[in-house]
C-alpha cells in the first residue's frame, strides 16, 4: 500500500519530520543535546526502516532519503516549532487507518524513551517533554 499518495509533497514532509521534532523537544528537555541522544536517533531511524512496515516504514524510509538528498523545502521546514509542527503531523494522522496512525505514535514514543533515556536515564523534565509529545500526537495538547 502506498501510503504517501494521501498527501501532498509538504504534509509528507512534515510527516517526515516528525522524528525529528520528537528528537528536538526531548533532547533539549534535560538542557542539551548530548552526542549519545544523537547517536540513539539515528539507531532508532535505521530500526525503524529495518523492522517496521506500512505508513511508519515509508514515513522513515523517505525521512532518512530526504536527509540524505539535503533537501531545502525540508531543511526550512524543521525550523519551524516543533510542537506547532507535531499539531500538524497530529491532524495529518486523521488521514490513514487508526492502527497505521496508532502504530507511528508508539514508535514516536519509542524512540522519544530511548533517546532520553540514552542521556543517563529520563528524567523529570525529559518525562514532561515525552508526556508532551504523546498529548499533541493524541490531540489532546
Amino acid at each position: 500500500m502506498i501510503f504517501k499518495d494521501r498527501f501532498d509533497e509538504r504534509e509528507w514532509l512534515i510527516l517526515q519530520a516528525a522524528p525529528i521534532w520528537v528528537f528536538e523537544i526531548v533532547a533539549i528537555a534535560d538542557g542539551r543535546i548530548d552526542e549519545r541522544e544523537l547517536d540513539e536517533v539515528l539507531n532508532q531511524s535505521k530500526n525503524v526502516i529495518e523492522y517496521s512496515s506500512g505508513f511508519t516504514y515509508e514515513v522513515f524510509r523517505d525521512h532518512v532519503i530526504t536527509i540524505m538528498n539535503n533537501n531545502l523545502e525540508f531543511r526550512n521546514l524543521l525550523k519551524k516549532n516543533p510542537l506547532e509542527g507535531l499539531k500538524i503531523v497530529a491532524d495529518l494522522l486523521g488521514r490513514i487507518e487508526h492502527s497505521e496512525a496508532q502504530n507511528f505514535k508508539k514508535i514516536l514514543l519509542k524512540m522519544a524513551i530511548k533517546i532520553a533515556d540514552s542521556s543517563g536515564g529520563v528524567d523529570k523534565n525529559e518525562e514532561k517533554a515525552i508526556a508532551i509529545v504523546m498529548g499533541i500526537l493524541d490531540g489532546i495538547l
